[in-house]
């Protein structure tokens, strides 16, 4: 089961990556819009969360540890992360570099195998929650220059304009912005203890 779920969501993947690449490349047959682009990255995302619940309830642990289990989980986050670019902004060029970055990630996950791991402590507390909302800042700033580079190479201000969006957020709900910089200073307290 988690393997046909993984296999599912890396065809969806895939299929959000050449309906992202047809009109940008102006291939012939190339006047498809946005719309099936975002469907097929939501179904991506939907089954390869699937996928991961079944890890969870199949193993009895978080996908978490383990080089499969993480490497998807990683690959989730980045699929997740196009998705909700795609579909807030409608800027598919950050889908058409992390459809191909998700897929070798699962394929990578597939190739190494789901099987049992290694019985430790599992992940828990508040260190734990402070380490996921920071990777999953770090995920935003390795993000962010493919994003910059493909908005120079075509001239477009997706970038910008997200950021602006962004900002926007922030300055409505100032609670969020206190918590991002809480979630940062965190992250800088805990690494400075691991002597990082």
């Amino acid at each position: 089961m988690l393997t046909e779920l993984h296999l599912a969501a890396l065809t969806f993947y895939a299929l959000t990556g050449a309906l992202v690449a047809v009109p940008l490349l102006r291939l012939p047959g190339g006047t498809v819009r946005g719309t099936p682009a975002l469907v097929a990255a939501f179904a991506a995302v939907a089954v390869h969360f699937a996928a991961l619940l079944a890890y969870a309830r199949t193993m009895g642990a978080l996908p978490l540890s383990g080089i499969a289990p993480a490497v998807s989980s990683l690959g989730f986050l980045v699929g997740l992360l196009a998705f909700l670019v795609l579909w807030l902004t409608r800027e598919r060029a950050i889908a058409l570099v992390a459809a191909p970055l998700v897929v070798v990630l699962l394929v990578a996950a597939l190739s190494t195998g789901f099987g049992p791991t290694l019985s430790g402590m599992p992940p828990r507390g508040p260190w734990f929650v402070l380490h996921v909302g920071a990777s999953l800042l770090g995920l935003a700033l390795i993000v962010s220059p493919v994003w910059i580079i493909l908005d120079t190479i075509r001239r477009r201000e997706s970038f910008y304009r997200f950021y602006g969006a962004t900002d926007r957020v922030f300055s409505a709900h100032r609670m969020l912005a206190v918590a991002g910089a809480a979630l940062i200073a965190a992250n800088w307290y805990w690494n400075i203890l691991k002597g990082l």
